[in-house]
């Protein structure tokens, strides 16, 4: 059992349940349960040495198991169960482990076709630095407006023209966002679950849930804010946004500014100079995702006609999705209208 606590130990959404090992299973069955283990503990961000060497153990598993058929399975336990030990006394980022797990893939694929030949350990020259998106490289919004975006006849608000140059809509990955900080779209726990709160739970590591458990939970509408480990980001704002319900609209929309409202609090308390948003609520929580955009770009707008929005240099909105980009583009010129032409 005790590969299946370290398992356990490594994984934060299976941390209460662990791994049962059943008894009588094919080798090929066993090989993916610890294969699908220690690519959770890379994501929990592990050593390069020791990925190097969980590699050799991984690589050779499937030649164990022809050379060894008599004792296979313990066999394999055990060098999975020692290549487990090593793996979790150290650190390493996530990305680099995702990247290691796909060579992983290739070298195995290589074994089985060679079963004689030698596998070596990956040098860390050899291990791609994290993958992170720079502010720098996104575009703004006036260079998305320069660019052709379409513009709403009616808009609300006159031009913010500083907005133009810190606002961004991306499709891409929140947690690969290098920025001040970045939003989580949290339960009331704030220890993690699905979607977006479970990629940055798996991201950072398992040091923000040892930090959120001493957070006590959240309300509907509040946030938390913590720092966020392996992520390129400094800080995660933890925004417990509303499960939508028809009938109680304005309930749940000022619930849902509260998040925005909140989550802006926190940067400007911690410094925070720079901050990336999911779309909270419009995931299980069935927030209709026009309407939270619509709320999303008001907070963002009065935020930054404020005193304190003075010091902001960069808003993200990360989307998931193109159609959810699409609504984003929509609308951000209600809020957000380009300049006049001066011709």
């Amino acid at each position: 059992m005790e590969a299946s606590v370290l398992y356990g130990q490594a994984c934060g959404a299976h941390r209460d349940r662990g791994v049962q090992r059943g008894e009588g299973r094919r080798i090929d069955e066993c090989h993916e349960e610890h294969a699908t283990s220690v690519k959770y503990a890379f994501f929990f961000g592990r050593h390069v040495n020791t990925s190097g060497e969980t590699f050799l153990i991984l690589s050779r598993c499937k030649s164990v198991v022809r050379a060894r058929a008599a004792n296979a399975s313990t066999t394999l336990h055990d060098l999975h169960k020692d290549g487990f030990r090593r793996l979790l006394s150290f650190g390493r980022c996530h990305r680099t482990g995702a990247e290691a797990i796909r060579r992983l893939d290739v070298r195995e694929e290589s074994s089985m076709s060679n079963p004689n030949s030698q596998v070596h350990p990956p040098r860390a020259s050899l291990l791609p630095t994290p993958t992170m998106v720079k502010l720098s490289a996104l575009p703004t919004l006036r260079q998305v407006y320069a660019s052709g975006l379409s513009i709403s006849p009616s808009p609300r608000y006159k031009c913010l023209p500083k907005a133009l140059d810190l606002l961004t809509i991306w499709k891409g990955d929140i947690t690969e966002l290098e920025s001040d900080a970045i939003v989580n779209a949290a339960n009331k726990s704030l220890l993690g679950g699905g979607g977006v709160d479970g990629a940055i739970h798996r991201a950072a590591g398992d040091e923000l849930y040892e930090e959120c458990k001493s957070l006590g939970g959240a309300n509907t509408g509040e946030a938390k804010i913590t720092r966020a480990y392996a992520l390129p980001s400094k800080h995660v704002i933890h925004a417990v946004g509303p499960v939508y319900v028809k009938g109680k609209e304005d309930e749940k929309a000022q619930q849902l500014a509260s998040c925005y409202s909140a989550s802006f609090a926190l940067a400007v308390q911690n410094q925070c100079k720079s901050i990336g948003f999911p779309s909270i609520s419009t995931g299980i929580y069935g927030y209709p995702m026009a309407d939270a955009t619509h709320i999303a770009l008001d907070m963002t707008r009065k935020f930054l006609e404020g005193p304190e929005g003075a010091m902001m240099e960069r808003v993200v909105f990360v989307v998931f999705s193109e159609k959810d980009k699409a609504v984003y583009e929509d609308l951000v010129s209600v809020y957000f209208p380009p300049e006049e032409s001066k011709e």
